[in-house]
């Protein structure tokens, strides 16, 4: 969090929500219960600081060791222990045979983490007593009203049920209202004149901040597919490294030694390449598409005033 920046005082500080939603969203894109345990052990030995060369990332152990434990219990969810999905019985399904299914599950978490967002951009905003952004703002009252009737009408229509005439003139008022946030946020609070500036610049705006909106609706939303996306990703790495473990593979002495050395760098190379490129979309999705929402990180971090210390045994000091 204090690398995107340090909570206002009137800001919702986001690290609980970012503890939990991290760690989960990366043992999602990440499963597998080989591989996360591995990940943990990483962790645990960089916290006791036991190997000197994992000394430099002793602060980000814990962090390891959550993912880590994450990847596993995603793992056993997927049946997947170092790529090989014959080992245990998955306790969901597996990534490449549920493709559509774990698509489903990654947008729905993020309709979910979205609107905990949306949540706390109103907390705040009230916290700061803007009455605009509580009411009419994206991420306000209206705003929230607009997005669940998109995504009401999106899953209506997906269903095959049509959407229905109340909901369309819903979502028509309410982008209406958000169009004309500026007029009717001094119609609110009692200012004059509703219109100020020059008005044909002022509806250009209106219109080009209402398109926005409705697009970062529609994109936030799905940026949330990487999740299901990763984890089967994730699968496909693992897999070619079996193949190619299958293809040095033969009678025995060298080949042998040649199939396990291609395992152990192969699964290595995933954990190691796979890992970073989870964490970057992990962290994206929680500083674009979340910390947007709520949090500005303007804050200053708290100094206490302290004296500086005396010398006793100066001269000096010993005369006073």
């Amino acid at each position: 969090v204090t690398t995107y920046g340090i909570p206002a005082y009137e800001e919702m500080d986001p690290t609980p929500l970012l503890a939990f939603s991290f760690v989960l969203m990366f043992g999602m894109m990440f499963g597998d219960l080989g591989h996360g345990l591995v990940l943990t052990v990483v962790g645990a030995l960089a916290m006791l600081r036991v190997v000197p060369f994992l000394a430099p990332i002793a602060n980000l152990g814990g962090i390891l060791v959550a993912c880590g434990a994450s990847s596993a219990l995603f793992g056993l969810l997927y049946g997947s222990v170092f790529g090989v999905e014959s080992l245990v019985p998955p306790l969901w399904l597996h990534p490449l045979e549920g493709i559509f299914t774990l698509l489903g599950v990654s947008v729905a978490f993020g309709v979910v983490l979205l609107n905990i967002g949306f949540a706390l951009h109103i907390i705040t905003a009230i916290r700061r007593r803007q009455l605009r952004k509580v009411i009419v703002d994206r991420y306000g009252l209206v705003g929230v009203l607009l997005y669940w009737s998109l995504v009401g009408s999106v899953l209506l229509i997906a269903t095959g049920r049509g959407e229905p005439i109340w909901l369309a003139a819903g979502a028509v008022l309410l982008a209406g209202m958000l169009f004309f946030s500026d007029p009717l946020t001094n119609l609110l609070t009692g200012e004059r004149p509703l219109f100020r500036g020059n008005l044909g610049e002022g509806l250009i705006q209106a219109f080009f901040e209402l398109f926005e909106a409705l697009i970062s609706y529609v994109s936030n939303t799905l940026s949330y597919v990487r999740l299901g996306a990763f984890a089967v990703a994730h699968v496909g790495l693992t897999t070619v490294v079996l193949l190619l473990a299958d293809m040095v593979s033969g009678g025995g002495g060298i080949h042998v030694l040649a199939r396990g050395l291609v395992l152990v760098l192969g699964n290595l190379f995933v954990i190691g390449f796979e890992g970073l490129i989870v964490g970057i979309q992990t962290l994206r999705l929680e500083y674009y598409e979340l910390f947007g929402k709520f949090f500005t990180g303007t804050g200053v971090p708290f100094q206490p005033l302290t004296l500086p210390s005396l010398d006793a045994a100066h001269p000096a000091n010993r005369a006073r």
